[in-house]
């Protein structure tokens, strides 16, 4: 049960994607990258919202998570997702996963300058990187230990893949595939994201027109559902290891996203 109750709650915080292509013309979201419409410098969703979702496996609730978007005094944000444990779970697992991005909205899109992450549970785990745009290097500190790499001008990290999901729709609802390079695990790598088919989901906030994106890396299934009246937050994700177990998040509460008609 420790391994499957720590996948779970790992599971809402492993989603990757950011930058965009259409059917067989690739769009960079390179933030160096020239381009004859030059992205917006207001960002154009709320600067401060928060939502929640209950993680279900099975008929069970096991966890919930809280995300909030909060617009900081040096003009950078800061995206915190904070996941917990609930019901008989949280007997064993008493503690909670924190991550912690902040970022800056630079030529249309999230870049990262400082990710953390931090695991309270029993199995103690504290992870940092920053960024260093002009050096193209992110500085990765597990457990008090540093090493630096060399990333792209496109790099993301674990975390703000949701709001450059929101972005990157946004700018474009009629995508196809979406692709990103990613600091993880000390190395860069890359996600390729199917744009399926738009659903109307149901979730215990309400009932929503969504666009279904998918990440299959051959072990594991991610699934989101984006709402475009919600500027395209997820309202429900799933995720699925092959052979294994399988968790669903749903949306219970938004705050400070306005619905909006949006075809």
């Amino acid at each position: 049960m420790r391994t499957a109750t720590i996948f779970l709650l790992a599971a809402l915080n492993i989603f990757l994607v950011s930058t965009a292509a259409f059917s067989s013309t690739t769009i960079t979201t390179d933030p160096d990258a020239d381009t004859d419409n030059p992205p917006s410098v207001t960002l154009p969703i709320p600067n401060n919202f928060s939502v929640e979702y209950v993680l279900q496996s099975g008929f069970f609730d096991i966890g919930k998570t809280k995300r909030t978007l909060t617009l900081q005094e040096d003009g950078n944000y800061a995206f915190t997702s904070t996941t917990k444990a609930t019901g008989m779970f949280a007997v064993f697992f008493n503690g909670k996963i924190t991550e912690r991005s902040i970022w800056e909205f630079h030529k249309g899109r999230a870049r990262p300058l400082q990710y953390s992450y931090k695991d309270t549970n029993k199995k103690k785990r504290n992870v940092s990187l920053a960024f260093n745009w002009d050096k193209k290097t992110v500085t990765n500190t597990i457990n008090g230990e540093p090493w630096s790499m060399e990333i792209t001008p496109d790099t993301q990290d674990k975390l703000i893949y949701q709001i450059n999901i929101m972005l990157s729709l946004l700018e474009n609802s009629n995508l196809k595939t979406m692709n990103i390079n990613v600091a993880d695990g000390g190395k860069l790598k890359n996600h390729k994201i199917i744009i399926q088919k738009k659903e109307t989901i149901k979730t215990p906030a309400g009932e929503y027109q969504t666009i279904r994106i998918s990440r299959d890396d051959g072990k594991r299934v991610t699934t989101l559902w984006c709402a475009p009246s919600l500027d395209y937050l997820p309202v429900r994700i799933e995720h699925y290891k092959k052979g294994d177990t399988h968790v669903n998040a749903y949306l219970v509460k938004v705050n400070g996203l306005p619905q909006k008609e949006r075809i």
